[in-house]
């Protein structure tokens, strides 16, 4: 996949990465600013998930959505009562995972690298994704942040629209 069009997509992702699910009704671009955040119950969340990255794993409440592109899911944990919160897109011609750090920061898969995703049995997995911050989507550089893995485990499917409708 190119960089000029993953880097147009993450940028129409990730202005989503942070809004609450929305109505079908609803388009990407008229996504809430990045201040938002992830509205999700915790406590009544169907799903769950993990994130691993830079020694620490979070364990994730989430919902999880499905589309005729692929599954999306949104998860928020907390670690010593920071929020982080993730969101995952599976689909084959627009992968994209983005995680809100508890001090605001975005972090994504570098740019010159595939992410692939592995759905499987309700489960979606990625492993050894190279992670960065402070991405430029117009050179793809960005800083390192390490390796990370998710996992998600969709026990239910909410409303086919999803985040970023």
């Amino acid at each position: 996949m190119g960089l000029a069009f993953r880097a147009a997509t993450l940028a129409a992702v990730t202005a989503a990465v942070l809004a609450p699910a929305c109505s079908s009704d609803d388009a990407v671009g008229d996504a809430p600013p990045p201040s938002v955040t992830v509205e999700l119950d915790v406590q009544a969340a169907p799903s769950t998930g993990t994130l691993r990255m830079s020694g620490a794993t979070y364990e994730l409440a989430a919902a999880c959505y499905t589309s005729d592109a692929g599954v999306r899911a949104v998860g928020v944990g907390l670690e010593s009562g920071e929020r982080v919160e993730v969101y995952v897109q599976t689909d084959a011609d627009a992968p994209y995972l983005g995680i809100r750090l508890p001090d605001g920061t975005l972090v994504e898969p570098a740019l010159d690298e595939t992410l692939d995703f592995y759905v499987q049995d309700d489960v979606i997995r990625a492993s050894a994704i190279r992670l960065a911050r402070d991405l430029d989507l117009e050179t793809g550089r960005g800083a390192p942040m390490g390796f990370g893995e998710v996992e998600f485990r969709c026990s239910r499917y909410e409303d086919a629209a999803g985040p970023a409708g």
